[in-house]
């Protein structure tokens, strides 16, 4: 009764394993001083992506020829109510930036959720059934993950085009791979082991079982990697926007804002230091929240710790 019963929580195994282990987790997470400071960074950057129409001082695409080139408020022949300053149509750069952050939010989420369905489906049935279409994968995934992702993200939206909707599209569809490869050895993994074993010998069916005993022990996985790339997507977004291959002005992307102010750094630094501060606190938050996450949720690490 004693090994049963300690079995499971040990080695991450069935779904009563994981609800038994949550509230460590949960609390070793909140102890985690760099997944506090991402995960509160991360909730400010969701915040002003979804009420940015209540938090931005101003309209991010009112133009005001009075108001063009104004520095940041705190230097000579700045104005408190552009905080930031203006870019050279006289743009309010804060609102800017505030909208800027609703545009990453939209491409690092939607991309990732949809490479986490398509990857997670597919690593699935992979792992779990084997044979041909498991090898067949696994090589289609090595020469897939040999092509750099921007590389291909570009000759892929050179062909269909810029745009928003586009830049989702085919960050989504171009990314799903690591998910497969990641989730994969995961399975390979748990369907091995006993209660898996034990429900396929009760005659369970091999969907039911991959829903209710083997995808609940790769979700930690599969948690931290999506945590992960929505960083490494907003990433990708500014840089194809960078390069007038992601969303179009006059959205205001980040990565776009500091291509626009490429041209005026000598004289007019804000235009491209303040979009590019924000992608740099964004970006790093997430990265220490997954990198929480990933110490929370593998058991391996936390016994090195």
């Amino acid at each position: 009764m004693t090994r049963t019963a300690a079995g499971p929580g040990r080695l991450g195994g069935g779904p009563q394993g994981r609800r038994l282990t949550f509230l460590p987790r949960g609390v070793l997470l909140r102890h985690n001083v760099g997944g506090v400071i991402g995960g509160a960074v991360l909730a400010i950057v969701v915040l002003c992506a979804v009420f940015a129409p209540l938090i931005a001082p101003h309209d991010p695409l009112a133009q005001s020829l009075a108001d063009v080139g104004r520095p940041p408020a705190w230097m000579s022949g700045g104005d408190w109510n552009h905080v930031l300053g203006t870019d050279q149509l006289g743009r309010d750069l804060l609102s800017r930036v505030i909208y800027g952050a609703r545009i990453s939010m939209i491409v690092g989420l939607g991309t990732v959720v949809l490479q986490t369905v398509l990857g997670v489906l597919a690593g699935l049935y992979a792992g779990y059934f084997g044979g041909w279409l498991d090898s067949l994968l696994m090589r289609f995934a090595d020469v897939w993950l040999s092509i750099p992702f921007l590389v291909l993200a570009l000759a892929v939206m050179a062909v269909l085009g810029a745009g928003l909707t586009n830049t989702v599209l085919v960050l989504g569809l171009t990314g799903w791979v690591t998910y497969a490869r990641v989730v994969r050895g995961e399975v390979l993994s748990v369907r091995e082991r006993e209660y898996v074993l034990a429900a396929e010998s009760l005659g369970e069916r091999p969907v039911r079982s991959m829903v209710t005993h083997v995808l609940p022990n790769v979700t930690g996985s599969i948690i931290v990697v999506a945590t992960l790339q929505v960083s490494h997507m907003i990433i990708i977004e500014a840089s194809l926007s960078f390069l007038g291959l992601g969303v179009q002005p006059p959205q205001p992307s980040w990565g776009s804002m500091i291509a626009q102010g490429r041209d005026y750094l000598y004289n007019q630094w804000w235009l491209s230091t303040m979009p590019g501060l924000a992608l740099l606190v964004t970006t790093l938050g997430i990265n220490l929240l997954g990198d929480s996450l990933r110490d929370v949720l593998d058991p391996s690490l936390r016994g090195r710790s």
